[in-house]
């Protein structure tokens, strides 16, 4: 990326920041009663063996990791 788009870009993010905090984002918001558990779905882009995005340890750590959430719920 050329320097003139990192410089727009962290100006946006910078403005952004801003907007969100004057409207009472970007706070802690403590914890619930009731806590939820969000499981994405991997994606084949990220679990398919051979695929550039394919993650380290997808098979032995990554894919047994998300299989046992619902399990621990």
């Amino acid at each position: 990326m050329t320097t003139a788009l990192n410089d727009m870009l962290a100006q946006a993010f910078a403005e952004a920041t801003e907007l969100y905090k004057e409207r009472g984002f970007q706070r802690r918001v403590g914890f619930g009663k009731k806590p939820a558990l969000i499981n994405v779905d991997l994606a084949n882009a990220w679990t398919r063996p051979g695929n550039p995005f394919t993650c380290e340890n997808i098979d032995e750590q990554i894919i047994p990791g998300g299989q046992g959430l619902p399990k621990a719920c």
